[in-house]
């Protein structure tokens, strides 16, 4: 078990720096083009990534960004499944309870009754 969550965990920051690099490279190959522009509030944001300042808080924001959506969102997707799936078998187990309950008694009524004499 282990081994196999090393094995995910390793996966999914191999996916989120892989992520990071080819989102990196196409917003700095979209930025060169005149074509693509960028509204934020109405207002046109000029990418300018020329100084090494400035790539820095774009990988780190990329990365936790990616690192979330490749690790919390189907953590917490599994965890809706597995609640929903626990909710459903309660509810079966709740809309059958009289059936249960009637079998229960009728195995109680018309179970054989052992010899008095004879126990292991």
């Amino acid at each position: 078990m282990k081994t196999a969550l090393r094995l995910f965990l390793l996966i999914v920051l191999l996916l989120t720096v892989l992520s990071t690099i080819a989102l990196v490279g196409a917003l700095q190959w979209l930025s060169a083009h005149d074509t693509v522009r960028l509204f934020i509030d109405g207002e046109q944001v000029r990418l300018s990534l020329d100084s090494e300042v400035g790539w820095l808080p774009l990988i780190a924001g990329l990365a936790a960004a990616l690192l979330i959506v490749f690790l919390v969102v189907p953590v917490v997707v599994l965890f809706a499944l597995g609640l929903s799936a626990a909710v459903a078998l309660i509810s079966l187990v709740a809309a059958l309870s009289p059936l249960l309950l009637l079998g229960a008694l009728a195995w109680w009524i018309f179970r054989r009754k052992e010899p008095e004499g004879v126990r292991p």
